[in-house]
């Protein structure tokens, strides 16, 4: 292999990668960039309910406004932010704990 892999397909491309890393071989800040973004789909917003305009949102939910451009009436629709189990994450059998310990390992360097 010539210098960093542009794609990163397999569990096993991410471990020998993040062993090289671990090495000096590979730029740290590469790895963790692909880690990363492997944790930024682990998670993603789903539609909950059509709410009223004083619904308080919970820890985990957002509320969006829909303006009718005609009737200028305004529609509050809730999102919930939830595990996306078709996740290249969760597809690789990687936990978000084992990615983040990943992170840290590197972090430390």
């Amino acid at each position: 292999m010539k210098g960093f892999p542009k794609i990163l397909n397999t569990r096993t491309d991410y471990e020998n990668c993040h062993t090289l890393t671990l090495a000096g071989k590979f730029s740290k800040t590469l790895m963790i960039n692909q880690w990363k973004t492997l944790l930024n789909g682990a998670k993603h917003w789903i539609f909950k309910a059509v709410v009223d305009s004083g619904y308080v949102a919970g820890d985990n939910e957002k509320v969006m406004v829909d303006v009718n451009p005609l009737t200028g009436e305004s529609k509050y629709t809730c999102f919930e932010y939830v595990d996306n189990y078709n996740a290249e994450i969760y597809q690789l059998a990687y936990s978000t704990s084992t990615v983040n310990q990943k992170i840290a390992e590197l972090e430390a360097l």
